[in-house]
């Protein structure tokens, strides 16, 4: 008889350790949020895939989901898309092929998702992960940031397109920096965002390159001297330019002083002409017509 109950209560001890396993595991199923994109099969047919660097619609989305894990064990932060599902529901990021807009995120409304150029996808140079880091890191503590961290994103997963091109922001800012014209520009890096020459609806290219390319380059310059976990308290605070005095223990002024400092004693100093060559080689690589605007 004892043997007999020995079994029995073993069973209902197996029975009840079971159903805590299988109830904890439902419970932590419906409580991961993931994320995953997609593309109409009519955005991918509709253009000349040639030269993109993708065999098929698949490898294109799981280039753009591999750039997303990259950043994830760049800057440390998991989870992130369970900012934009409350409803713990996984995330699509909506890829879209626009000829006439220029290539941005939407992180707003219900539909998430990010827009390229096609004519730069066409040729492998869309600012993929760029755009993709927008949805990533969200919106930063200003505009500058904004846009200088998904540079900084872009290039350390290795994207090569707009708006650098994959060359070193560092390079690109040291022709920027010495000439008064991007003064206006400069003013803003790191604090504000572009003025009105350097603005999405100018046709002042340059000005905005000096804009993505110096916010691009003020970040990584911040990134690698004191790291990327101050970097992402700087960028997640709400507090406006003090955060760089609570951060850093230095105002924004001292810091931007010290970046530009750093650009112009940079051991590789680039004139106009030099970057237009280096822009010119990544284009040739991927058989972009030279002569299209």
């Amino acid at each position: 008889m004892k043997n007999k109950y020995l079994v029995v209560v073993g069973i209902i001890i197996c029975v009840l350790l079971c159903s805590c396993k299988n109830t904890s595991n439902k419970t932590s199923k419906k409580q991961e949020v993931g994320y995953y994109l997609t593309m109409d099969d009519s955005e991918w047919n509709k253009y000349d895939t040639t030269y993109c660097g993708y065999s098929s619609k698949k490898k294109f989305l799981q280039q753009g989901e591999t750039y997303i894990k990259e950043m994830e064990k760049i800057t440390g932060l998991h989870n992130w898309e369970e900012r934009y599902s409350p409803e713990k529901k996984n995330l699509e990021i909506k890829v879209v092929l626009q000829d006439d807009t220029a290539s941005h995120a939407r992180t707003l409304g219900k539909t998430k998702g990010i827009t390229l150029k096609s004519y730069y996808f066409r040729y492998g140079v869309s600012p993929y992960a760029h755009e993709l880091a927008h949805i990533f890191a969200g919106l930063g503590n200003n505009e500058s940031l904004s846009e200088g961290f998904p540079c900084y994103l872009s290039d350390q997963v290795g994207c090569v397109g707009v708006h650098n091109f994959g060359i070193n922001p560092h390079k690109l800012a040291t022709m920027y920096i010495k000439e008064k014209r991007y003064q206006e520009v400069l003013d803003a890096i790191g604090i504000a965002g572009p003025p009105e020459n350097a603005s999405p609806t100018s046709t002042e290219g340059n000005y905005r390159s000096a804009y993505y390319n110096c916010s691009d380059s003020f970040c990584t310059y911040l990134i690698e001297k004191y790291g990327i976990h101050k970097f992402l308290k700087l960028y997640q605070s709400d507090q406006g330019l003090d955060a760089y005095q609570k951060v850093y223990g230095k105002t924004v002024v001292t810091l931007k002083a010290d970046w530009s400092a750093y650009i112009k004693n940079y051991p590789v100093q680039f004139t106009k002409k030099e970057v237009n060559q280096q822009i010119r080689k990544v284009l040739i690589k991927y058989h972009y017509p030279l002569s299209s605007k």
